[in-house]
């Protein structure tokens, strides 16, 4: 379980800023990707689901792809100009 208010003092973004965010992701994806577990004794939390962890590591190896695309067509434009 995890805190959405810390997260977004972290992120230096607002708590309903980040919620805002976590809606709309959740309502453009075909499974919830973080679910909100409401009060109790430990005062509820957030939670990334399984999906949710499947398209984090998915976006991380796009993201690491397209840095050593970006990498490659730097080195060949330099390689064009220089």
């Amino acid at each position: 379980m995890g805190s959405i208010n810390a997260a977004s003092k972290e992120m230096k973004m607002s708590y309903q800023q980040a919620w805002h965010y976590i809606k709309e992701m959740n309502e453009l994806s075909p499974l919830p990707l973080v679910v909100r577990q409401r009060g109790g004794s430990n005062g509820g939390g957030a939670e990334v689901t399984k999906f949710g962890l499947k398209v984090i590591a998915r976006f991380e190896m796009i993201s690491e792809e397209m840095s050593k695309c970006e990498l490659k067509m730097k080195e060949q434009l330099a390689d064009a100009f220089f």
